[in-house]
């Protein structure tokens, strides 16, 4: 979702303290459903896995960190982080951007570099728009915690919601309708007026706008495991889309109910999640403060990248959590975050998972 109204997220500025578990699961969690609502983190719009173990989730809210969640007992948990230069001296992004004071976690991505590093990517607002780069450390068992590596400032006149990680160490990032006239541009969205674009970032070119990818509300991104591709959701189009990453000529689609955010199965199909209220109870709900729970109806959508087909994989009516914005296959579950709201949902998979 866009950050219209996003409240001030404050990232700890030391680490190595041992961060206390928030309640979970949620007093009100439905017994006997295959559901579980799973408390501790407000407005959690999009998640990663790392270790195959560990959820590290952002939060649309006021807080002193991202989070996390050990998907073996469920207990969510502060990550601690360094939001400082490294002590080794090595930097990612633009080596111009200072480290910030504050962000505010949204749209995230995870991957491994050439060097076998964990690269988080966080979608940040607040003091200023740009992309945070994080190390993720630990592994092997061990709760992650996080190192600032570096950061880029975003483009004058765009806005980013979410962000995926290319291996010659730049990156995507969608920006849904621009930085400024938000309401407006937002309204022509909604109109179906091209007013959102994919931009690219390399560390020797910059940001540059993908050929081809203007769209009216682009929302979530995701790269082919190649790299070769990357699928974006067109939000007011309620479309998928299949983009070559060098030329940008479209190479499929799929219709998908308004599409939110984007993750890589298990199995090695985009996760999707869909909502499907009406536009109005989504744009309410923008206004909404960051823990308060909606009953957008909402569904998580498996599409096979191949044939660029979708089935619905779950779908939910919003009275345990609405709004949903992203998946996760972990553990036999999925786990599904919300652009605002309480809670997130853990949803028990058929017996064999996807």
């Amino acid at each position: 979702m866009n950050p219209n109204g996003v409240l001030l997220v404050s990232i700890m500025a030391w680490w190595g303290l041992s961060p206390a578990a928030h309640a979970a699961p949620c007093a009100d969690s439905p017994v006997g459903q295959g559901i579980e609502a799973l408390c501790g983190i407000d407005a959690p719009e999009d998640l990663v896995i790392f270790d195959d173990r560990y959820l590290i989730v952002s939060s649309m809210a006021p807080a002193d960190s991202l989070f996390m969640i050990d998907t073996r007992d469920d207990a969510v948990s502060a990550i601690a982080t360094a939001l400082a230069d490294p002590a080794d001296g090595v930097r990612w992004g633009d080596s111009a951007c200072a480290a910030p004071q504050t962000i505010v976690s949204h749209g995230l991505d995870l991957s491994r570099d050439a060097n076998g590093h964990w690269r988080l990517l966080v979608v940040s607002h607040g003091e200023r728009e740009s992309i945070e780069f994080f190390e993720v450390l630990a592994g092997n068992g061990n709760a992650p915690s996080l190192q600032w590596r570096g950061c880029v400032l975003t483009p004058e006149k765009a806005q980013f919601n979410d962000v995926a990680g290319l291996p010659d160490g730049g990156y995507l990032a969608t920006d849904p309708s621009g930085a400024t006239w938000l309401r407006t541009r937002a309204l022509l969205g909604i109109m179906g007026v091209n007013v959102g674009k994919v931009y690219r970032w390399h560390p020797e070119s910059g940001h540059t706008v993908v050929p081809g990818s203007s769209a009216p509300y682009p929302n979530g991104i995701v790269v082919a495991p190649d790299a070769k591709s990357f699928f974006v959701n067109v939000y007011f189009r309620g479309e998928v889309r299949h983009h070559s990453l060098e030329s940008g000529a479209l190479l499929g689609s799929v219709d998908v109910t308004r599409p939110d955010n984007t993750n890589w199965s298990s199995d090695g199909r985009l996760l999707v999640a869909s909502h499907r209220g009406s536009i109005a109870s989504v744009v309410g709900a923008v206004e909404d403060a960051p823990g308060e729970r909606n009953s957008i109806p909402f569904a998580i959508v498996a599409i096979d990248p191949a044939q660029m087909t979708a089935t619905d994989l779950f779908v939910h009516d919003g009275s345990v959590l609405g709004g949903g914005t992203a998946a996760v296959d972990a553990g036999g579950s999925l786990y599904i975050g919300a652009f605002r709201g309480d809670r997130l949902l853990k949803v028990e998979l058929k017996q064999g998972g996807l």
